[in-house]
């Protein structure tokens, strides 16, 4: 398979011809405490912040303008003439007396305008893309697989996407011993909108009517600089007859979706492979989506990170917790919008399998800073060339 041409030269770029580094950590001004998933950026490209508030950013440029935001604080640029490794402090917006704000009873009104907003909305741009994805069974990691992708993203969510670069590797000893792996566990990320027009085998709380389905609560009104951003809690009615998300909708004054964060713990809701699904028990899906990118006074969908969690029944006596995470975020967007083959119903370990691995391309492209644990994971990964026995390279 081809590499895409745009997203190659932009990676390599910025990390095997460059020497200007910034590395660092981002942290709450007052508590101290890191700022998971803090958007950063330049003019060329970005990144997100680990679990651990760590960060590193490379181009070829020096007198570098780096731009830090993250819903709920204030957004900074800083100017670095020199490489470093550095602290950020953010400030959190300030809370406001909601009744002073908007009324509690207008709450719908602001999910409604979110809705329009985004059902109305022909607006999609194409941005490049990288994807990160773990499995865990109990403390045992099975599967490691990392993506660049090619990506047109809409209001709403991924709309077209292509895989331009990827590597998976996976414990195929451990597949015999019944060790869950998700290879297409990205469709979660795919194809999760931001709104419905009408239900699925699940519902989120921005659709039609959906205050016949969900409660809702504004919880505080905050200022950001250049807007109000409205925390509004929602949770599934009891008497509600699909599978529904229960968490947090942060919704500006201009009605864009600033941040979704909800999870379903629902028996009726398993989307698991149906040959394994009567082994599967006490199952918890999480998601957590972040719009930082403004373009036009719109705001798309930057980082995206999923959590599935439930107990996997091995055999008679034995259950297996089994933990699959990923994360999503946008390193660059071009400008000039050009058509592109469009596989986002395909397998992406498919489109991987197809392609031959580059060690060196991984090496000097870690985007995402990784966490102690992910060198870790990828250390044993590497350590029985778990990459390139994926691509028949023994």
């Amino acid at each position: 398979m081809r590499v895409g041409f745009f997203i190659f030269t932009v990676v390599i770029s910025q990390n095997a011809f460059s020497q200007f580094k910034i590395t660092g950590r981002v942290v709450d001004m007052k508590s101290r405490l890191p700022i998971q998933f803090v958007h950063i950026a330049t003019n060329e490209v970005g990144t997100v912040t680990n679990e651990d508030g760590e960060f590193r950013i490379a181009t070829k440029h020096s007198n570098l303008s780096i731009v830090f935001s993250h819903v709920g604080y204030e957004t900074i640029s800083i100017l670095f003439d020199h490489e470093a490794d550095t602290v950020i402090q953010l400030t959190e917006s300030p809370v406001l007396l909601k009744e002073v704000v908007v009324d509690g009873s207008n709450v719908i009104s602001i999910i409604q305008n979110s809705f329009s907003k985004i059902e109305g909305s022909s607006s999609n741009e194409t941005f490049n893309c990288f994807y990160r994805q773990t499995t865990q069974n109990g403390d045992v990691y099975s599967e490691l697989l990392e993506m660049f992708y090619r990506t047109d993203v809409s209001l709403k969510g991924i709309s077209k996407w292509k895989v331009s670069q990827g590597r998976y590797a996976i414990r195929t000893e451990f597949e015999k011993e019944g060790y869950i792996v998700n290879r297409n566990f990205s469709i979660f990320t795919k194809r999760l909108p931001l709104s419905l027009k009408e239900p699925r085998s699940y519902i989120v709380p921005v659709m039609p009517s959906a205050e016949d389905y969900f409660d809702f609560r504004l919880d505080e009104t905050r200022k950001l600089s250049d807007t109000l951003l409205y925390y509004i809690s929602f949770a599934p009615k009891e008497d509600c007859p699909y599978p529904g998300f229960k968490g947090t909708l942060i919704i500006d004054e201009d009605y864009n979706i600033r941040r979704f964060s909800g999870t379903i713990k629902d028996s009726k809701f398993n989307p698991l492979d149906e040959r394994i699904r009567d082994k599967v028990f006490d199952l918890t899906f999480k998601v957590d989506v972040l719009c930082d990118i403004k373009i036009k006074g719109n705001r798309f969908p930057s980082t995206i990170q999923n959590q599935l969690l439930y107990d996997f029944q091995v055999n008679k006596r034995k259950v297996r917790r089994v933990k699959s995470q990923s994360i999503f975020t946008i390193v660059s967007h071009e400008k000039v919008q050009t058509n592109f083959e469009d596989t986002t119903t395909d397998s992406d370990f498919k489109s991987i399998s197809e392609t031959s691995y580059d060690a060196s391309f991984w090496e000097a492209n870690e985007i995402i800073k990784r966490t102690p644990v992910e060198r870790e994971l990828l250390r044993q990964f590497k350590s029985f060339d778990g990459f390139t026995k994926i691509f028949g390279e023994r």
